[in-house]
């Protein structure tokens, strides 16, 4: 389990990190 845990943390974490900035610039606007 650890083991399919960790890399799907890990792309949620990069999503999120993807998705952010594009949030926080349509709530600059």
């Amino acid at each position: 389990a650890p083991a399919l845990l960790t890399p799907s943390l890990g792309l949620g974490l990069g999503l999120a990190n993807a998705t952010l900035p594009w949030l926080n610039a349509g709530a600059l606007k």
